[in-house]
């Protein structure tokens, strides 16, 4: 290594070539370093985030509606309590469902669009969730579907979180969104699945 270097130096050009490479690594240490200062001021500067509170009325109806869903004991494979709780839906649900394009299979999943502008560019962005839930085991101290909610302010029940929360939530911001007169932008998909 060191002959080679030396070469270079002696070499008709290699000086000139060897500061030249010197002075790149310099710079690009001192850009460097000074980028690295930079990012901590930056940091330092930044607004801190808003904080969010939630609506009581939304946070109180959202977890109505998850424990009314959980009593619906739609352990797989049990068609009627699929439909059942498909009916529950659009029940409590009645703004989605009549504004929502809705499809359900003869086998009890479902698919609902939410059509945006048809000159929209955007692509389709799709939300999934599954309405039932495996049967309840052993280790319940009480009734697996009683949708209800603890002393400790959780909920609890067979489907509380895998996956009617995730139904059960999306299905709430929708119904809100829907309040609020939002439109979407693309096409939004959701597919609950029952199996």
């Amino acid at each position: 290594w060191l002959v080679i270097a030396r070469s270079n130096f002696v070499a008709r050009f290699g000086g000139t070539i060897s500061f030249i490479f010197f002075l790149f690594i310099v710079v690009c240490l001192a850009a460097g370093m000074v980028r690295t200062l930079m990012a901590g001021r930056h940091l330092k500067r930044s607004s801190p985030l808003k904080r969010y509170s939630p609506d009581p009325d939304l946070t109180s109806h959202a977890a109505e509606s998850l424990c009314l869903a959980i009593r619906i004991p739609t352990v797989t494979g049990d068609g009627e309590a699929m439909e059942i709780f498909r009916e529950y839906l659009k029940k409590r649900y009645a703004d989605v469902f009549e504004h929502l394009n809705f499809v359900a299979s003869n086998t009890g999943s479902m698919v609902l669009r939410w059509r945006g502008p048809r000159s929209g560019k955007e692509l389709p962005i799709l939300f999934c969730g599954h309405m039932d839930v495996v049967p309840p085991g052993d280790g319940w101290q009480g009734d697996p579907f009683e949708g209800r909610i603890d002393e400790d302010g959780f909920i609890v029940g067979r489907g509380a979180i895998d996956c009617k929360n995730v139904v059960i939530g999306l299905m709430e911001a929708v119904d809100s969104l829907i309040k609020e007169g939002f439109t979407p932008s693309r096409d939004i998909y959701f597919a609950f699945g029952h199996d």
